[in-house]
């Protein structure tokens, strides 16, 4: 059975003896404790390996894993007398669960940073190929802008050309009307002349 996490309390109703039996069952056990969120002592235990026997004639303790059987002390705490049911003092439990609590807010910023390490490179990639995609938008517009300026020039060109073929049509219009002006005087002239000359030609 895995190590459980239990109140006093929740030890007394498993073993059907008193809280205050069973805060001296586990000081005698010596085994772990810490002080949990709600700031009630829990005690670390593994059912399967710690029994509650009822007392008989005598009383009797479950050793624990490790201990003295002659003593119900861990073997390396057996010649020690000094230390003999001692537990952890309040203090040294509420650091305990200080220290929990401290590795636990460790790891959470530790996965934040993580996290926020990620999220940086991701936004560095998008900023990459948007960049990219900057530097190709800007070269699409310079080609634009020179293929415009090839289009104005040869548009302009190409104005000149008519405006030289419409000056050439002028020039000649011109004539034509001139020609056609002289002829015309001839003509004149040459109905005011009388008949006889006209004949003499």
């Amino acid at each position: 059975m895995p190590v459980q996490s239990l109140t006093y309390s929740e030890l007394a109703e498993i073993w059907g003896i008193s809280k205050e039996a069973a805060r001296k069952k586990v000081e005698g056990l010596r085994l772990p404790r810490r002080i949990g969120n709600d700031g009630k002592a829990r005690v670390q235990i593994d059912l399967e390996e710690v029994r509650h026997t009822p007392k008989a004639s005598r009383p009797e303790t479950v050793s624990p894993p490790g201990a003295d059987p002659a003593g119900g002390l861990p073997a390396s705490d057996a010649g020690d007398p000094e230390e003999t049911g001692r537990s952890p003092s309040p203090e040294v439990l509420l650091l305990q669960g200080r220290v929990a609590d401290l590795k636990s807010d460790l790891e959470r910023e530790r996965a934040e940073r993580l996290a926020e390490r990620d999220r940086a490179d991701r936004l560095a990639g998008e900023l990459n190929d948007r960049s990219r995609r900057l530097e190709n938008l800007v070269d699409e517009l310079l080609e634009l802008a020179a293929l415009r300026e090839r289009l104005v020039a040869s548009d302009r060109q190409h104005d000149e050309a008519e405006k030289r073929h419409v000056a050439e049509l002028e020039k000649i219009a011109a004539a034509g009307r001139s020609e056609a002006e002289r002829a015309r005087a001839e003509l004149e002239a040459w109905k005011a002349m009388p008949w006889w000359k006209r004949l003499a030609g």
